[in-house]
């Protein structure tokens, strides 16, 4: 089992589960997406249960349903019905807990009804919509069924889907956009600039940043600076167009971990997740 203190919130997690708007934000998710009204809402995630290093998992009980979202930022697990299967059913334990004896009585007591979702923000083409438990039965029954909405959270699905109006969903989405098209450190700089998650900053301060990190791909980073600065070399028909630009663009992720430093970011951190060595530790320590 995951080791407890290493698994932490995703910002997904954050931002719809434990974030001091996080219940405003997962009642507008929802309403969003089924049309329904929420009059009641109540957290009910599991906390010893983790689907990743990472949690990416929220669930509250709304009304009379509870409401089960996982986040997928790559290809969709098509296991995923029978993992929600398990988990719902540690759930429904935990909310009988208060009284044991019901699930023995003759009399039939009632129970939320489930939902379930996988939002979706990864960049393959969905193959399907919906999951479905009995997909993975060796032989085909009708006993038991259990299925899993697949819905694409990318910033252009939003809009074409007509999802875009669920501001806590399209701001979720756009720093999740930022950081593909950009970097973690530009993404950073641009939600700030353009009062993305703003309040979500406010309540975290550099803890929202480090939250953003934990999605930080030094490689990817260093793929969009290269092709950028390929495309620069061979429009200028020079040999050491890409040296020459991967140095700037590091120039300027420097600056940025320098900013983040001065906020209040431990420089250990830093120089392991943008792989600092010795002299930009310097530079970035400098006053």
């Amino acid at each position: 089992m995951q080791d407890k203190l290493k698994v932490r919130d995703s910002l997904f997690s954050s931002w719809f589960y434990t974030s001091d708007r996080a219940e405003e934000h997962a009642i507008d998710l929802y309403e969003t997406l089924t049309g329904n009204v929420v009059h009641t809402a109540k957290k009910c995630r599991l906390e010893d249960v983790f689907f990743d290093q990472m949690r990416n998992d929220v669930s509250y009980e709304f009304d009379d349903k509870i409401v089960f979202f996982v986040e997928h930022q790559s290809t969709i697990n098509h296991n995923m019905p029978f993992r929600l299967l398990m988990y719902a059913g540690r759930v429904y334990e935990m909310l009988t807990n208060s009284d044991k004896t019901k699930k023995f009585r003759k009399r039939l007591f009632k129970i939320p009804a489930p939902e379930f979702y996988v939002l979706y923000n990864g960049d393959e083409p969905l193959d399907k919509r919906e999951l479905k438990l009995s997909d993975a039965f060796q032989v085909p029954v009708d006993s038991l069924e259990l299925k899993v909405k697949v819905v694409d959270i990318n910033l252009s699905a939003l809009k074409e889907n007509g999802l875009d109006n669920c501001k806590p969903l399209y701001e979720y989405s756009e720093v999740i956009e930022q950081i593909k098209m950009r970097g973690t450190v530009e993404a950073i700089k641009y939600c700030i600039n353009n009062d993305i998650i703003s309040d979500y900053i406010k309540q975290f301060g550099i803890e929202a940043f480090n939250m953003l990190f934990q999605n930080y791909d030094f490689e990817q980073d260093k793929k969009i600076y290269g092709e950028e600065c390929l495309e620069e070399g061979i429009e200028r028909g020079i040999e050491k167009g890409i040296e020459k630009g991967i140095e700037r663009e590091r120039h300027s992720t420097l600056e940025s971990v320098k900013q983040l430093f001065s906020l209040g970011s431990k420089i250990e951190d830093l120089k392991k997740i943008f792989h600092l060595n010795d002299e930009e530790v310097k530079f970035v320590t400098s006053v």
